[in-house]
């Protein structure tokens, strides 16, 4: 037995309680609280997996269509009615600037035939270089002029190209 006396307005108030019951009661109170805590656990990893899904699905859809965009087929959409708003701006985002991309290829390409047709019909002899003297481009009449065939010269650095020191050296200066 446990014995506690509390003094209250001049008289003092006596208590006694069994040693089983206080350890009876503390085993249950730990007990009910574990349980709680375990509860409280799986609630936490349940609603942390619905929360993840509903964000991992999308990404992985976006994911799968931003390597297509990387792999150069920018035609690919999304289906952003089962997305969560943030990820469907970030959808938008990525399907515009996979738009604006397109716009922009299609324009060098079409710049590159363009500047290829000017070239072509030059009657002077170019040979284009890059910073470091590597072949880029020849048009037809350096391709006569030097005996070259134009793609086999591409990426070689001029002097193996042309075989010629001297307009090797000027250029390259």
């Amino acid at each position: 037995m446990v014995y506690y006396a509390i003094p209250h307005n001049g008289e003092v108030i006596r208590l006694a309680v069994a040693v089983d019951y206080i350890d009876t009661a503390s085993r249950q109170m730990t007990l009910t609280l574990m349980i709680s805590a375990l509860m409280i656990f799986i609630v936490s990893i349940a609603v942390s997996l619905i929360v993840s899904t509903r964000f991992i699905i999308p990404l992985r859809s976006i994911g799968t269509a931003v390597h297509s965009f990387a792999s150069g087929n920018l035609d690919t959409h999304f289906v952003k009615d089962r997305y969560p708003l943030e990820l469907a701006v970030l959808a938008d985002d990525f399907s515009l600037m996979a738009s604006d991309l397109q716009k922009k290829m299609e324009t060098l390409d079409g710049q590159n035939r363009e500047t290829g047709a000017i070239l072509s019909s030059m009657n002077d002899a170019l040979i284009v270089l890059d910073g470091s003297g590597r072949v880029l481009r020849v048009n037809r009449s350096a391709e006569k002029l030097f005996a070259l065939e134009g793609t086999r010269v591409i990426g070689m650095p001029l002097i193996q190209a042309i075989r010629n020191t001297d307009i090797a050296d000027f250029a390259m200066n």
